[in-house]
C-alpha cells in the first residue's frame, strides 16, 4: 500500500497549528527533530507507521484522520482490528507487530 505522504503531512500541521503547537513544542514532546517534522508536514520524507502514531498521539489526533483524512470506524474487520491494538500498542509490541508484518510480506 502507497501512502499519501503529502496528505498526511498537510494533515499533521493542520491539525498542529489547530492546536496552537510549533514544531519545537512538538519536537520537545516527541524526540523528533523540528528539521524532520517540517519534512514530514510538507511530504518530502517516507516516515515510519511508529512515527506517524508518535505525532498522532502529541497532536490528539486518531491514526485513521492522519492516514485517510478521516476516523476509521472501528467496524470488526481484521484490518480495523490490527489499526486499533497497533495504535495504543507499547514500542515492544509495535516491533512485534511490524516483524510478523514484514514475514506475512515474505510468505
Amino acid at each position: 500500500m502507497e501512502f499519501d505522504y503529502k496528505g498526511i503531512g498537510s494533515r499533521l500541521q493542520k491539525r498542529r497549528k489547530e492546536l496552537g503547537y510549533t514544531q519545537e513544542y512538538v519536537s520537545e514532546q516527541t524526540g523528533i527533530t523540528p528539521f524532520y517534522i517540517s519534512k514530514m508536514e510538507n511530504g518530502h520524507v517516507r516516515f515510519s507507521l511508529d512515527m506517524l502514531i508518535t505525532l498522532t498521539n502529541c497532536l490528539k489526533m486518531d491514526l485513521g484522520t492522519a492516514l485517510f483524512g478521516q476516523r476509521l470506524i472501528r467496524d470488526n474487520t481484521p484490518a480495523s482490528d490490527f489499526l486499533f491494538f497497533y495504535e495504543r500498542a507499547s514500542k515492544k509490541q509495535r516491533q512485534i507487530l511490524d516483524n510478523l508484518v514484514e514475514l506475512i510480506k515474505t510468505i
